[in-house]
C-alpha cells in the first residue's frame, strides 16, 4: 500500500477529549472512537493499539467491542507494552540509541519493563528531550520480519492485519 494511501488520525476525541491510555478499554469510548458520522470520512481500516499490562483478556474484551462496528478494525496488544515492539528489531534499535545489551525475550519481561528500558536507554544517551524523535526513528526504521520474530504478539498483529486490511 502507497504510503500516501494512509491517513493516522490522532488524537480521536471521545465526548471532546483525547481518548489515550486507559480510556481505549471502555466500552462506550471504543465504540464511539469506531463509529464515523460520515460515511465519506469513515476509513477503510481502524488499528486499535493498546499495551496488555498483563491483562491477558484484554485482546477478546476489546474485539467483542470492535465486532458490528461499520468499520474493518484490527485490534494489536503489545505484551506487555508497545515499547517492547520500538525495541524488537535490536540492530536497529542499536543504530538508533546506541550499543546495549539485547533484552532477551521481549514479551517474557514483566510488566513495565520495557518502558522502563526503553526510557533508560534514551537517557543513557542523554537524549531525553528527544525521547520522542528517537521513539519515531524506531519505528520508522525497524524491520518488521525482526520485530516479528521477537515479539510474537507483534507477529500476531502483522497476520491480523494482512487478513483485515481491504
Amino acid at each position: 500500500m502507497p504510503e500516501s494511501a494512509i491517513r493516522f488520525d490522532e488524537p480521536l476525541r471521545a465526548r471532546g477529549r483525547p481518548a489515550v491510555g486507559t480510556a481505549l478499554h471502555h466500552p462506550k469510548t471504543l465504540a464511539e472512537l469506531l463509529t464515523w458520522v460520515s460515511s465519506a470520512r469513515r476509513p477503510d481500516l481502524a488499528i486499535v493499539l493498546v499495551d496488555a499490562d498483563g491483562d491477558s483478556q484484554r485482546k477478546p474484551r476489546l474485539e467483542a467491542i470492535a465486532r458490528g462496528r461499520p468499520v474493518t478494525s484490527v485490534v494489536a496488544v503489545a505484551v506487555q507494552e508497545f515499547e517492547a515492539w520500538l525495541l524488537g528489531d535490536h540492530a536497529h534499535a542499536q543504530a538508533v540509541l546506541g550499543h546495549h545489551e539485547k533484552p532477551g525475550a521481549l514479551e517474557g519481561l514483566p510488566r513495565r519493563a520495557a518502558k522502563d528500558k526503553l526510557a533508560s536507554l534514551i537517557g543513557q544517551g542523554g537524549h531525553a528531550s528527544r525521547a520522542t524523535e528517537l521513539r519515531l526513528a524506531l519505528a520508522r526504521g525497524c524491520d518488521l520480519n525482526a520485530v516479528a520474530r521477537a515479539c510474537p504478539a507483534f507477529a500476531d498483529f502483522s497476520r491480523e492485519l494482512a487478513r483485515g486490511a481491504p
